[in-house]
C-alpha cells in the first residue's frame, strides 16, 4: 500500500554494502588534500628549499611578475602573466618535473625528443 512494499528489506543488500569503508575514504581524501596543499605550502614557505632534488637545468629565464598596469586592461593579460610567473615558482616544481620525465622514460618508453631512437647500452661495450 502506498508503495511501501517496494522498499528494500533491512536484510537485503544495498549499494552501500559494496562501498569502500569510511576509513579508506578518509585516507584517500587526506592524501588528495595533502597533494593539493603541500605544493602551495612549499611555495609560500620553502621548508625543504631545493634540497630534495637538484634544480632542473633550464635554458630560459623565469617569467617576471606581471605589471599591475595590466589589471586596467580587463582583457586577461594579467592573469596569463600571473599564471606563467606562478608556474615557474610552484613548490616541488623540480621534483615533479624530474618524476614526470622518469616515468615517461622508464614506463612509457619515451624520453626527451633528442634521445628518442637512441640505443642505450648498459655495461661496457665489446
Amino acid at each position: 500500500m502506498f508503495g511501501l512494499s517496494k522498499l528494500p528489506d533491512r536484510h537485503q543488500s544495498t549499494a552501500t554494502d559494496t562501498a569502500w569503508p569510511i576509513h579508506v575514504q578518509r585516507v584517500f581524501l587526506g592524501f588528495v588534500t595533502f597533494c593539493l596543499v603541500a605544493p602551495l605550502v612549499q611555495t609560500i614557505y620553502p621548508v625543504f628549499g631545493n634540497s630534495l632534488v637538484s634544480p632542473v637545468e633550464e635554458r630560459r629565464s623565469a617569467s617576471p611578475f606581471p605589471s599591475l598596469q595590466l589589471l586596467a586592461g580587463m582583457n586577461g593579460d594579467f592573469a596569463v602573466g600571473l599564471n606563467k610567473w606562478f608556474d615557474d615558482r610552484v613548490g616541488f616544481r623540480d621534483l615533479l618535473i624530474r618524476s614526470k620525465n622518469q616515468i615517461d622514460f622508464s614506463h612509457l618508453e619515451e624520453g626527451p625528443y633528442w634521445c628518442r631512437g637512441l640505443v642505450v647500452l648498459s655495461g661496457p661495450t665489446p
